[in-house]
Order: C-alpha cells, then sequence, then structure tokens
C-alpha cells in the first residue's frame, strides 16, 4: 500500500527535550546483525533527533545502515525509541537512546535496537567514544530544563486521519503536549504523519477543547483531548474541520 508523503513539521517552540531539532555525529564502536550480515567495523552514529518526535539513526561501518521512528524522553538524557523504517523499510522495533553531555553539546553516549524489518530481523548497538566525537556546528542543545507541562503523553494504540477524496489512513501513534500557558502541541503517526500547534482550555471533567493549526496543508481544526486517570496521560483525541473546502479530521484511542 502506498504511504502518504508528507512534510513532518518541526514544532521546536514546544519540544518536550529540545528547544531545536538535535542533529549531531559521533564516533565510537558499535555491531549491525541482520540476515546475511554481521557487520562489526561500526564506527559512527549519526543522529537527527527531531522536536516533533521523530529520528533518524544512521550506523557507519562497512555500509551505512538506516533507521527511523519515533522517540519518547525516558529520563533527562534517555529516550526510549520505536523503529518504524530500518534500511529503507518498513519495521516493528524498539530501542533505548542515552546521550552524553559534554562541554560542547550532547553526543550519542548508548545506543541499541532490536527488531524486525522487511529486510529481516535486526539487532543494532553503539557505544559512543569518551573522547572523540563530532559535533554538527550550529546545532546545539540549550542546558535550560525543559518548561512544565500540563500532559505530555506519547501513546501507542489506533486510530485514522480522514481527508476529503482520499482513503482513510491508519494512526498507531499520538502525541499530546499540553502546556499550563494555554499552548498545545499534537502529533499524530503512522501511514500519515503530521503535527498540529495552538491552544487548549478547559471544556469539562478531564477534558480539553483544543484549537489547533498545521496538519497536512496549514489547517485549522478544532476538538478535544480527554485525559486519563493521574492527569500525565491522555485517553481520547478528536480533531476536525474544513478548510478550503477539503474536509479533515482525526481521531486516536491509546490502547489500554
Amino acid at each position: 500500500m502506498k504511504l502518504l508523503s508528507i512534510a513532518t513539521f518541526v514544532l521546536a517552540a514546544f519540544s518536550p527535550l529540545f528547544a531545536r531539532d538535535l542533529t549531531v555525529s559521533t564516533n565510537g564502536t558499535g555491531v549491525v546483525e541482520r540476515a546475511g550480515v554481521d557487520d562489526r567495523a561500526v564506527s559512527k552514529a549519526n543522529l537527527i533527533l527531531e522536536a516533533n518526535g521523530s529520528f533518524t539513526i544512521g550506523l557507519v561501518g562497512n555500509s551505512d545502515y538506516r533507521f527511523k521512528g519515533i522517540w519518547q524522553q525516558a529520563g533527562r538524557d534517555s529516550m526510549q525509541l520505536k523503529v518504524t523504517s530500518a534500511f529503507g523499510k518498513d519495521a516493528s522495533g524498539t530501542g533505548t537512546l542515552d546521550l552524553d553531555d559534554r562541554r560542547t553539546g550532547p553526543v550519542v553516549g548508548r545506543l541499541s535496537m532490536i527488531g524486525d524489518s522487511r529486510a529481516g530481523s535486526f539487532k543494532a548497538r553503539f557505544q559512543g567514544d569518551r573522547e572523540a566525537f563530532i559535533q554538527v556546528p550550529g546545532i546545539t542543545r540549550p542546558s535550560l530544563p525543559p518548561p512544565p507541562v500540563l500532559v505530555q503523553s506519547l501513546r501507542g494504540g489506533s486510530g485514522n486521519v480522514r481527508i476529503s477524496g482520499q482513503p482513510v489512513y491508519r494512526l498507531t501513534h499520538a502525541y499530546v503536549n499540553l502546556n499550563p500557558d494555554g499552548s498545545a502541541l499534537v502529533n499524530v503517526y503512522g501511514m500519515a504523519t503530521a503535527g498540529y500547534v495552538g491552544t487548549w482550555v478547559p471544556a469539562g471533567a478531564n477534558t480539553y477543547q483544543l484549537n489547533v493549526r498545521g496538519g497536512f496543508a496549514g489547517e485549522r481544526v478544532t476538538g478535544a483531548v480527554t485525559i486519563g486517570p493521574g492527569g500525565r496521560s491522555f485517553s481520547r483525541l478528536e480533531l476536525s474541520g474544513t478548510s478550503n473546502r477539503v474536509y479533515y479530521s482525526i481521531a486516536f484511542e491509546p490502547a489500554r
């Protein structure tokens, strides 16, 4: 099935971890294992960590191995990874990424991934050198702590995107970030990937009304998000609206 090609929206001002995208190349040692390949010559990791929750990792050895997916903050410098593409093929995998803070900025500390793809099962590991690394000029992470949040949650589950005149696109993940200042960020991932930014207001018990813009053609949509027990996650997301006579809607429910 042909995937919908959509430019990913970079909404750095509302990043859960970074104030802008992080691009860094780190020297080290690693290994990539896949069907018919056991490459232990990996000596560099090229990382693109985007503020909207997506990542790209290139491990350089006898070949250049590329992985893509989405990330979720697990600690100040630690991330949980969900791998959705490996070696240019659809994939399903998980991983962890730890960054090391250096005087000149963060570098890849430790990386591990495992999963299956259309190119076969895979494992990948990388350990950054303690001293030798390459920092991409001009791209650094501020030392300021992340701003306080009301809700900040990346959830797996099921949902769909409906756009007038197009097939229904299935969703596998959604990210909701509501800040105390009234700003809101919503990202959805799956066969279609899009990001919205805007505002929220209370709309009832555990429910917040959203007024956001972005998505596929800068459309403005409204809807609501329902917050689950504990107030740190969400249990339902709905958005819809019409722009230039094109109808857009998003519905997503996290897995229980």
